[in-house]
């Protein structure tokens, strides 16, 4: 077995933990901050939109259960309000990951203390979970 073997299956086994080099960490740094804008401007824009929706049909008297031309109200407020969850859920999980970044756990399994690999931090940077804790 040579080296860069040995190095490869270790490495896939997540029993090492390889630091990040200065380049990938900044890297990461940057999605991440610009990822949390983003989610934090949309969680914005969907709560305006819910409250125009409401404020438009407050003084509207519907039957909103059988209008055949088009969803619930009812609906149309349950999806809204599970997009602004999920959003909200999602800017947690990134805020988490940079506080990882400040405390230099970042890149490492919350779960097995294995690292996580460059690929899969590049492919999902909040990730807490290595490739088999995440499975």
């Amino acid at each position: 077995m040579t080296r860069l073997t040995k190095i490869t299956d270790t490495a896939i086994a997540g029993t090492t933990a390889p630091s990040l080099t200065r380049a990938q960490t900044t890297r990461l740094r940057t999605r991440l901050e610009r990822d949390l804008e983003s989610e934090l401007a949309h969680t914005r824009d969907i709560s305006r939109q819910m409250a125009s929706f409401l404020e438009s049909r407050r003084d509207t008297a519907t039957d909103d259960e059988h209008d055949p031309e088009g969803p619930t109200l009812a609906f149309e407020r349950a999806q809204a309000h599970a997009i602004l969850r999920q959003t909200q859920l999602h800017s947690i999980e990134i805020s988490t990951a940079l506080q990882r970044l400040t405390d230099s756990t970042f890149g490492t399994c919350v779960r097995c203390k294995s690292a996580i690999g460059f690929a899969r931090l590049e492919a999902r940077p909040s990730t807490p979970y290595c490739i088999r804790c995440a499975s």
